[in-house]
C-alpha cells in the first residue's frame, strides 16, 4: 500500500487528539471530571477541524438521547430483570443497544458485575442496533458505497454468529 490513499499526517491535530483521548482515559478512571474533556474536545474541533465539523453526520446522536429517555422511563417498571442478568443484557442489547441496556440494567445487577459486563459486550453483537459502532458502520457504508444488496444480509449472520460465539464464551467464563 505505501501510503497510498490516506491523507497527509496534520501533526498538531494528533497531537491534540491524543490529548482530548487522554482526558477522556483519565474521566473513565474517575481521575478528573468529563468537563475538562468534553471542554477540550469542543475546543479542539473549533480550532482544527472548523468547516469539517459542520459536515459531520450527528443525526444519530437523537437516537441515543431518546434511548437514554426510554431507559429512564423503563426503570419505573417492574421488569423480570432479576432472573438472569447476563441472558437480559444479551437480549435487551439486541433492541436497545448495549449502551442503553448497560444503563438500564446496572441497579438490577445487585453486584453481578460480570455477568453485567459479558452480557453487554457479547449483546452488542447480533442486530444492526445491538452496538453503536454496527449503526454507525452500516450508516457510513450506506453513505459511501454502491450498497451491495447482500451485504446487509451477510452482516446480519456474521454478527449473530459472533452472538452465539460471544454468549458461549461469556457464558462459559460466568461457571
Amino acid at each position: 500500500l505505501g501510503g497510498r490513499g490516506r491523507p497527509p499526517l496534520q501533526r498538531s491535530l494528533a497531537i491534540a487528539g491524543a490529548i482530548c483521548f487522554l482526558l477522556v482515559l483519565l474521566e473513565v478512571a474517575r481521575v478528573i471530571h468529563a468537563w475538562p474533556a468534553a471542554l477540550a474536545a469542543l475546543i479542539c474541533g473549533v480550532l482544527f477541524l472548523r468547516r469539517r465539523m459542520l459536515a459531520i453526520d450527528f443525526s444519530i446522536i437523537p437516537l441515543f438521547f431518546f434511548a437514554f429517555i426510554v431507559v429512564e422511563g423503563l426503570r419505573s417498571f417492574a421488569l423480570p430483570f432479576q432472573t438472569n442478568v447476563y441472558a437480559t443484557s444479551i437480549v435487551l442489547s439486541q433492541f436497545i443497544s448495549n449502551v442503553p441496556a448497560t444503563v438500564l440494567l446496572t441497579p438490577f445487577a445487585h453486584g453481578d458485575w460480570r455477568a453485567l459486563l459479558y452480557g453487554v459486550n457479547a449483546g452488542g453483537c447480533g442486530t444492526i442496533i445491538a452496538s453503536l459502532a454496527n449503526l454507525l458502520g452500516w450508516r457510513i457504508y450506506v453513505r459511501e458505497s454502491n450498497r451491495e444488496p447482500r451485504f446487509f444480509t451477510r452482516l446480519t449472520v456474521m454478527n449473530f454468529a459472533f452472538l452465539v460465539w460471544a454468549s458461549i464464551g461469556g457464558w462459559l467464563l460466568l461457571l
